[in-house]
């Protein structure tokens, strides 16, 4: 709670879109690593992301409010912009009453951009394996979220560099 409360724990959603923690030093590399785009908003999301510009930081209930919303059209909408980091949940107490923010307006000195997946994706991938010694391609896939494709790259291009030994084991 203490970590929390002075913003050294942030909270996303990283990992395959689930909701996690990391150290507010880390948050711009995880927030490149897993930070799902969006092509267009759609005209919800367009609605509370306009609300919080113009009138946040705001709970859920205060953004039903705000846009005429219901909660339950309100909610899909802050976790898929969460997804994208354009909005952040502020987690200050154990309570349910959550004030919500555009994230550039709280950490504007961090960029998240398409260039920067791979290497913050490579360094993530790099700490995951630190940690749990081996795995399998899918086992990468199945943990973090990213495509298979994208994650054959990242194991082909950490091996290249000699970051990581692939080894085929029997069975």
């Amino acid at each position: 709670g203490r970590f929390r409360e002075r913003r050294e724990l942030v909270k996303g959603r990283f990992l395959n879109k689930t909701i996690g923690y990391v150290l507010e030093g880390d948050l711009a590399l995880y927030a490149n690593a897993f930070h799902r785009p969006l092509a267009k908003m759609t005209w919800t999301q367009r609605e509370v992301f306009h609300a919080l510009e113009t009138a946040g930081p705001l709970t859920p209930r205060q953004l039903a409010e705000e846009t005429g919303l219901l909660n339950k059209e309100v909610m899909p909408a802050l976790h898929r912009l969460q997804e994208a980091f354009l909005v952040y949940e502020d987690q200050l107490t154990c309570d349910n009453e959550r004030g919500w923010y555009v994230f550039e307006t709280e950490w504007p000195e961090i960029t998240i951009a398409e260039e920067r997946w791979e290497p913050a994706a490579c360094e993530v991938l790099l700490r995951f394996l630190q940690g749990h010694v081996f795995a399998t391609a899918a086992q990468v896939k199945d943990w973090s979220g990213w495509a298979g494709k994208d994650v054959k790259r990242l194991l082909d291009g950490l091996a290249a560099r000699n970051a990581i030994l692939p080894v085929s084991v029997a069975g």
